[in-house]
């Protein structure tokens, strides 16, 4: 048994499979799911009930283990339910942010997406994209390379979160998208 992470075993395949600017969507219970979709294998639902498990706790999951280099977020979200969209931030603080429509996430973000995580979300405006990052600094350094500054500070700022030592809530925010 895994001891830890993620224990869907669809979804942990689905992050382990995830390359660089490869998009995630995470959406709620009601987001319309393609036929085609499902039948291609690209939908990982873990919906139980009514905000169970939620897209936080979701996205939580899926910070633990994926580089998240950009979210892309509603761009209603932020007049309709700015209490969502820090929540996400929080989970995220590094990554850079867009937005798109609404219908953005129906069409083309649908379409798009190597994988549809549908979770038990009742949350207005709650879908999110997730595209993903790569460990730059690992690989730039394993080369005997040398980085931009930005890169430097983005890539310690994951790190911290992924080993949940605290830092300052303002602190290394160079690069990283703002919340408001």
């Amino acid at each position: 048994m895994k001891k830890g992470g993620i224990l869907h075993p669809q979804l942990a395949r689905a992050v382990a499979e995830m390359g660089h600017y490869d998009l995630m969507l995470v959406v709620g219970a009601a987001y319309p799911i393609a036929a085609e979709l499902r039948e291609q294998g690209r939908v990982i639902d873990v919906a139980v009930s009514p905000g169970c498990p939620s897209p936080e706790q979701v996205l939580t999951a899926i910070r633990t283990e994926m580089w998240v280099e950009k979210l892309v977020l509603i761009e209603d979200a932020r007049q309709y339910n700015q209490p969502y969209v820090n929540g996400v931030h929080r989970i995220f603080p590094d990554a850079l942010i867009e937005t798109k429509s609404n219908d953005w996430f129906h069409d083309e973000g649908g379409q798009s997406a190597k994988y549809v995580v549908r979770t038990g979300g009742w949350t207005p405006f709650g879908n999110v994209g997730l595209i993903a990052g790569i460990p730059f600094v690992d690989w730039v350094a394993s080369a005997g390379g040398k980085m931009p500054a930005e890169w430097r500070e983005r890539h310690d700022l994951q790190l911290s979160h992924l080993s949940g030592s605290p830092r300052a809530p303002d602190a290394g925010r160079t690069g990283a998208g703002e919340p408001r």
